[in-house]
This record gives C-alpha cells, structure tokens and sequence, in this order.
C-alpha cells in the first residue's frame, strides 16, 4: 500500500540521523465533502513515520492549509523544497502525491528532479 520514491545514495545505515518531515496540504474548494483535515493527515503520516522507527513532532511538519494544489507559489512547499535542494531534508512523507500536487507535470518535475537522486518521497496512499 505504500509507495517509496527513493534515491539510490540514502543508505539505511543512516536513518537515524536523517532528517524526516511531513508535508500536508489542503485546499477547501477541492472536495468540501471528502477532503481529509489537516489533523487528519499529520495522524496518517505520523502513523507511517512510527511503523519505519522516525519520530516526527509537530515541529517537522510543513503544512499548506486552504492553498490550491495547482500551485506551487506555497509557503510552507517552496520553506520545505529550498532545504530540500540544499540536502537539510533527507525524506518528505506525504499521505498521497495530490497533496504534493494537482499538476501532474510539474509535480512529476519535482519528483524527477529531488526525490530520484537525492532526497527520498514517502508517498503513503498511492500504489506504484
């Protein structure tokens, strides 16, 4: 049920000094019936983190509340991604690839670009 979208250089030797965070997003005017709550989505990947032996605190969340996913102009995505590219993130846990993104293109770019070669993208939701 989980997908993994890993760099090949992250050794598992060494996920005790990685740094792992958790990013949420939601955007009220996609689904006003089914969305799944902020809360609800930090649970669901802290949930995840726990089953892989990663604590995550409330403080390694980055989080985009009633901000579109077909932008990538976001506070808390464009904090996250900058100490991504400069490698202060090792593996981003997300409940499922829309949240990263509604931009199928664009989020694809992200993923080509960060998480194949050097940080890792925890994706919980989606199979591959």
């Amino acid at each position: 049920m989980y997908a993994n979208i890993k760099a090949s250089n992250i050794r598992r030797d060494l996920e005790d000094k990685m740094t792992v965070v958790g990013y949420c997003r939601l955007s009220r005017d996609e689904d006003k019936e089914n969305f799944i709550s902020i809360e609800e989505q930090k649970r669901i990947i802290k949930d995840y983190a726990k089953s892989r032996n990663w604590n995550l605190k409330d403080d390694d969340f980055y989080i985009d509340d009633n901000i579109s996913g077909y932008t990538f102009n976001r506070p808390a995505f464009s904090k996250m991604m900058k100490k991504v590219k400069i490698g202060e993130i090792d593996v981003v846990i997300v409940k499922d690839l829309s949240r990263l993104g509604r931009e199928l293109y664009e989020t694809g770019g992200y993923i080509e670009e960060y998480f194949l070669s050097n940080q890792e993208l925890e994706d919980i939701m989606d199979e591959f």
